[in-house]
Formats: C-alpha cells, structure tokens, sequence
C-alpha cells in the first residue's frame, strides 16, 4: 500500500500595517518632526534653513524619504515651501507650529537657555558653552585649562559639539554666535 504525502503549505505571514510617516523617533510622523525643527530653527532666527539641517534635526536618515515628505508636505499640507537649499513655514504652517514655538528669546538668558536646552548636548559641551558665555574668544587650551581637562582627541569631541553655535577666529580661537547674544555680547 502506497503511502500518502501531503505536502503543507508554508504559513501566511500577515502583512504589517504601514505605518503613515512614522519612524523610530517615537512615533512621532516625521512630517511633524520636520515642522518641528524648521520652526525650532526660526525660534533663532533663522527662517530658511538648509535642508540637510533640518534632515538631520528630524532624524532621517534616508534623503529618498525625506524628499518624499517634504513634496507631501507642500502639497498635501501647505506647511513649507522649498527651494534647492533651503526649506521654510508657510503661514500655514507657522499656524500649525503655534506662534510660541516660532518666538526669538527676548533676552540674552532666555536665548541661552533655549540654545542649552536645544542645541547643546552633553555634560562637557555644556560646560564649554558656559565659559564661552563671556562672548570672547577662546582657544582650546584655555578652556581645557579652565574645566581641569587635558586638550585631547575627547576635548576635541566636546569642542565639535558646539559647531553650530560657534565660530573660528584667523587665530584658531573660538567663541559663541551672536546669535547667543540677541540683545549684545556682554
């Protein structure tokens, strides 16, 4: 008697819902992320920021994607507009960020904290940015001295963290942007 061989199938995999422009950030769309950092952007001043600063303070990493978005954004959405550099809020947009988020900080301090709070991230950086508050210049040295830390490869690494809130004298000496200091550098 022949023996019967059934063959079974191999089991169905249920599809995964797709996820509507959602990533790792938790949860958060990235086309609201994107909003997010162009108007945290302009809470400095800065009111059309380069796309490739805005990709990365949204957390994409894939250009394809973030492309995509920004085209559903100004067409779906009427947020932003584009150009080949730069991206910024329509009045619709800057209406669905809320005037709050939007605002320069009226005072020195306030700037400050929000640069902290926003920009400066880690124990050292925040350290060198505090001793930089003095609105001069400064070379590597002087502050590795102020802070008792050796003027290594690490110290370097905290230095880089400030990149986008300093800027280099012809002397290689460093110090805060003006942008630090709204109503003037003490």
């Amino acid at each position: 008697m022949a023996r019967k061989t059934t063959i079974k199938a191999p089991p169905v995999k249920k599809a995964k819902p797709k996820s509507k422009s959602k990533s790792s950030s938790g949860g958060v769309p990235s086309d609201v992320r994107i909003v997010q950092a162009i108007a945290s952007r302009a809470a400095f001043g800065e009111d059309k920021p380069s796309r490739k600063l805005i990709m990365g303070l949204a957390v994409m990493t894939n250009e394809k994607s973030f492309n995509t978005t920004l085209l559903n954004m100004k067409k779906k959405k009427g947020w932003i507009e584009y150009d080949r550099d730069s991206v910024w809020l329509t009045q619709k947009g800057r209406d669905y960020v809320g005037e709050s988020a939007l605002s320069v900080p009226q005072t020195n301090d306030a700037m400050q904290d929000k640069i902290r709070e926003d920009m400066v991230k880690g124990k050292k950086p925040r350290e060198i940015f505090d001793l930089m508050l003095d609105g001069e210049w400064h070379s590597r040295d002087e502050l590795a001295d102020a802070l008792n830390l050796p003027n290594n490869k690490s110290f370097g690494t905290y230095v880089s963290a400030l990149s986008k809130v300093t800027e280099r004298g012809t002397d290689k000496k460093i110090r805060l942007k003006d942008m630090c200091f709204p109503c003037g550098r003490p």
